[in-house]
């Protein structure tokens, strides 16, 4: 058995390890209930401004990385840490783990005082 053969065999269930890299995520296939538990490894990307003349909210990319066996289409939701994820593209799986897009679309609504703040 080559090193390669080894990564390839393994690399999903190193990944995948919730004690390791993963964690349980909610996973709504074709965007509503009913709705799975699956496994992923998440990585925050940085918040780019969605409207910066308006100020009326950004949006949140990441990366999730699934067992290639989970089958992700580009209406299914996520909801990780409370907060729902949208599937921007789909990755070419590679060594058992799906590479999978997403985005948080967060709203910004002013208070009283017309000082923006987050909406939840």
């Amino acid at each position: 058995m080559t090193l390669r053969d080894l990564i390839n065999e393994h690399a999903g269930s190193v990944f995948l390890n919730a004690d390791h890299f993963a964690e349980g995520i909610t996973h709504y296939p074709g965007g509503s209930a009913p709705s799975a538990t699956i496994t992923a490894a998440f990585f925050p990307e940085e918040k780019e401004d969605r409207d910066e003349e308006r100020g009326d909210g950004y949006e949140i990319y990441a990366r999730l990385e699934v067992a290639d066996s989970v089958t992700i289409t580009r209406k299914d939701k996520f909801t990780i840490g409370g907060r729902d994820w949208y599937v921007v593209s789909i990755g070419v799986a590679e060594l058992g783990l799906l590479p999978i897009r997403i985005v948080n679309r967060e709203q910004l609504r002013t208070t009283g005082n017309g000082r923006p703040r987050r909406h939840r």
